[in-house]
């Protein structure tokens, strides 16, 4: 069995570091042709609102769920809306 020296791991070293800027390369010549292929998805948002496919906006936003205090409060005000809606449609008649 034979242990390592640290020329061995310098030279590994070097080796990995020499496939790892290849890898790189290489992904960067993929991404130039996926942004070449779908120029949309580089430019900024347009006027219409309409966002581009970054992580940061793909992450949903959830809102927060209403207390059963909060759902009732809401009953409560849209049923005097409705109500006042019906009288005020009655009286134009």
């Amino acid at each position: 069995m034979r242990t390592t020296t640290k020329m061995d791991d310098a030279l590994a070293r070097k080796v990995m570091n020499v496939g790892a800027r290849a890898y790189m390369e290489a992904l960067e010549g993929e991404l130039q042709q996926l942004r070449a292929f779908f120029p949309d998805l580089t430019e900024p948002a347009s006027s219409n609102g309409h966002r581009t496919l970054t992580p940061a906006a793909s992450k949903s936003r959830r809102r927060r769920g209403m207390s059963a205090a909060n759902r009732k409060a809401v009953s409560k005000r849209m049923k005097a809306y409705w109500k006042a809606r019906r009288e005020a449609r009655a009286a134009r008649r």
